[in-house]
C-alpha cells in the first residue's frame, strides 16, 4: 500500500515504486506532490479510480501506470503529459 503519508513529500521530484507490489488505491494526496516530474507506479497490484488531483502536478512530464490489477477513472487530464504508460484516448 502506498501510504498517505507520501503527500507530504512536496519537494519530491521523481517517485519510483516499479515493482513493488504494492496493492490498494492510489492516494489522492499525490495531487499534493507539485513539484513531480516522474510518477512510476507500474507492474504493481494497485486497482480503482486514478485519483483527478493528478491533474495538479502540472510539473509531471512521465507517468507509467501500466500492469496493476484494475486501475479505471477518466483519464483525460494525463493527455497533456509527455510522456506516459497506459492506455488512454487522447484523440
Amino acid at each position: 500500500t502506498i501510504p498517505d503519508e507520501v503527500q507530504y513529500l512536496t519537494s519530491l521530484e521523481h517517485l519510483d515504486l516499479v515493482g513493488g507490489l504494492l496493492h490498494g488505491t492510489i492516494p489522492d494526496g499525490i495531487g499534493n506532490l507539485v513539484n513531480l516530474k516522474n510518477l512510476w507506479l507500474m507492474e504493481n497490484r494497485l486497482s480503482g479510480t486514478v485519483p483527478e488531483s493528478l491533474s495538479k502536478l502540472t510539473n509531471l512530464e512521465h507517468i507509467a501506470l501500466s500492469i496493476n490489477e484494475n486501475l479505471t477513472g477518466d483519464l483525460d487530464f494525463l493527455c497533456p503529459i509527455k510522456k506516459f504508460s497506459l492506455q488512454a484516448d487522447c484523440g
